[in-house]
């Protein structure tokens, strides 16, 4: 079985550096155009499944990639974005002043660390490797499946599967509509490729 693992496109908010969680920030043009690309590079993949985020950004991206191969989209609320609590809509110099001790704890400790009144990267992993568990349980050995959603999930799910501690959530990139391709076989997960952009210049 082979799974794509799509973070969603670029939106407006995401280019003011800003919070977001699960704020419901639309695609911006740049973002359509690279969903409208993420479709083009997975036109020939035999895909029986797309699965999102419930939140727009993924959404669109997700049809952008389902409607060429006449699919409808499945929508899990459990690939939905991060809770950042009272840092939602904020931006990174508001936080920086308002909770500059936090702030330097999310940067240097991520796998300790509870966003004020949200989440925790744990709990994220815990749902998003439940999800893929779940969404690779309901597929056979040949079918190809999209998962679009959002760069803190996605990163945690690929951790997750290198069997890396969350510790190392900063080492992995997942930028504006990247692909990452993952292969389940009978011994396990195989990753193909990560953050791949090429589909985008």
């Amino acid at each position: 079985m082979r799974i794509y693992l799509v973070r969603h496109g670029q939106t407006i908010r995401g280019r003011e550096e800003t919070f977001r969680g699960r704020m419901d920030a639309p695609l911006d043009d740049i973002g359509r155009g690279q969903a409208a690309a993420a479709a083009k590079a997975l036109r020939e993949a035999n895909l029986t499944s797309v699965y999102t985020s419930p939140l727009s950004r993924a959404v669109d991206t997700a049809r952008a990639i389902a409607v060429p191969h006449g699919l409808n989209i499945a929508v899990l609320e459990a690939l939905t974005d991060i809770d950042v609590g009272e840092w939602e809509g904020l931006s990174t110099g508001q936080i920086r002043s308002e909770y500059g001790k936090l702030y330097l704890d999310w940067q240097t400790g991520p796998d300790s660390f509870t966003f004020p009144g949200g989440e925790s990267l744990s709990d994220v992993s815990a749902r998003a490797t439940s999800a893929l568990g779940t969404i690779v349980s309901s597929h056979g050995h040949d079918d190809e499946v999209v998962v679009v959603s959002h760069r803190v999930l996605t990163k945690l799910v690929l951790l997750d599967i290198l069997r890396a501690p969350v510790s190392s959530f900063w080492k992995i990139s997942q930028d504006p509509c990247c692909i990452n391709v993952v292969d389940h076989t009978e011994a396990g997960y195989v990753v193909e490729a990560v953050n791949c952009v090429s589909h985008l210049t």
